[in-house]
């Protein structure tokens, strides 16, 4: 038998609220053709932002609420860095681990994220 260790290094910000889980990541040929064949890559309006990403949701409205025009232009600065939205938090996750300064700066992109999210998406799902 063989065993592979595979490490990932995980930063997460607390919203505190639960939202939809929502995944963005690179595109990538695999990632944009499974999500073709499969239905589950989300097309938004932007056509640079969908070649850049794959976005999966099972709340299609919910992604389009929250991947508005400015923030996906916010995203294309980040083209690497694949993040979600689950239970109450955002995540950023990648293989390898985060050297500090790249924790400081996912932070902030994160906290980017948490900023440009509309209003009327946290009321709906109860934050204060």
């Amino acid at each position: 038998t063989k065993t592979d260790h595979h490490y990932y290094s995980v930063i997460s910000l607390d919203l505190g609220v639960d939202l939809p889980r929502l995944l963005v990541t690179p595109e990538g040929f695999f990632g944009r053709i499974v999500g073709r064949l499969t239905n589950t890559d989300i097309e938004l309006e932007s056509e640079q932002f969908n070649r850049a990403f794959t976005v999966s949701c099972d709340d299609r409205k919910f992604a389009s609420d929250v991947l508005h025009p400015q923030m996906m232009e916010y995203l294309l600065g980040f083209p690497e860095m694949a993040w979600r939205c689950e239970g109450g938090g955002l995540v950023a996750i990648r293989p390898g681990e985060h050297d500090p300064e790249e924790v400081e700066a996912k932070l902030a992109a994160l906290s980017g994220i948490a900023t440009r999210i509309p209003p009327f998406v946290w009321q709906q799902f109860g934050a204060s």
